[in-house]
């Protein structure tokens, strides 16, 4: 039972606040205060503590040097596979709910708010290049909204790869949001911008009915993701380098504390 004053304030107000912002901002403090939601769940990035220079002594630092020794180890589990898989993604306020399951495939997220740059495209065209020379088939999986930009957006940037880069050997999928996945959404569709060049076209072709990708809750987002992932995945190779990676991690501890000893045997003779 939610018994504290902040709770009932913000939570049976007989006049509800009709701004969302104004509301959510004063649960989710408390939320953390009350040990309800993790403080590292929400980051402040508009303030930056730098780090301070210097240890007490050798001691600690080699003490905090061996803790981390040959720790963080991971294979690439995507190595033999047969496609080089990007996904690309509209929101980056969805990058914390996308990035760890790419991460799962050793595959790469990119945020690619609004309609992409051109420094955005060369980049891409060279790890496109990098990947073709590697016999790998390029593969974009999109996540955007469902409206007259967040529709053309994936199109537009195949039309510049190819016309102005000549890249024509690059899969690209629309995986979400689409009119098949409006009937897993609890959200009310949000109104169409008819300010938007492209609403026309798209009234003709769609309809009026609009959903931003937020639409979907983070559990369906990432089964949808991890679904379009393992379309152009061999899991077969994924399990045998999950394998090897176990044994290298084996092989690794076992290593890490041979240094150990040696370490501890060196500074119980003292520093020279």
């Amino acid at each position: 039972m939610i018994n504290q004053p902040h709770w009932r304030k913000y939570g049976k107000s007989k006049n509800p606040i009709v701004d969302v912002y104004s509301t959510i901002q004063p649960l989710l403090k408390w939320m953390r205060i009350d040990e309800r939601l993790p403080w590292n769940s929400i980051s402040d990035e508009t303030r930056v503590l730098t780090c301070k220079r210097g240890y007490d002594s050798v001691q600690q630092f080699i003490q905090y040097e061996t803790h981390s020794l040959l720790r963080g180890y991971s294979r690439c589990v995507a190595q033999d596979q047969p496609y080089h898989i990007e996904i690309w993604i509209e929101k980056q306020a969805l990058l914390n709910i996308t990035e760890p399951v790419a991460r799962e495939y050793c595959r790469r997220v990119l945020c690619c708010k609004g309609y992409n740059s051109i420094t955005f495209q060369a980049a891409f065209y060279e790890r496109t290049m990098e990947a073709l020379n590697q016999g790998l088939k390029p593969v974009v999986l999109y996540f955007g909204d469902w409206d007259p930009s967040g529709v053309n957006m994936i199109y537009a940037a195949m039309q510049t790869l190819s016309a102005e880069f000549g890249l024509f050997n690059v899969e690209y999928h629309r995986c979400g949001i689409k009119p098949e996945h409006f009937h897993m959404l609890e959200a009310d569709p949000v109104t169409l911008k008819e300010t938007d060049s492209r609403s026309k076209q798209f009234i003709q072709q769609h309809g009026s009915t609009c959903y931003e990708l937020d639409a979907f809750y983070p559990v369906q987002l990432q089964k949808l993701l991890r679904e379009s992932i393992e379309r152009f995945t061999d899991m077969n190779a994924i399990a045998c380098n999950v394998q090897t990676e176990n044994q290298d991690r084996l092989f690794l501890s076992e290593l890490r504390s041979d240094v150990h000893g040696f370490i501890t045997d060196r500074l119980s003779n003292g520093i020279q």
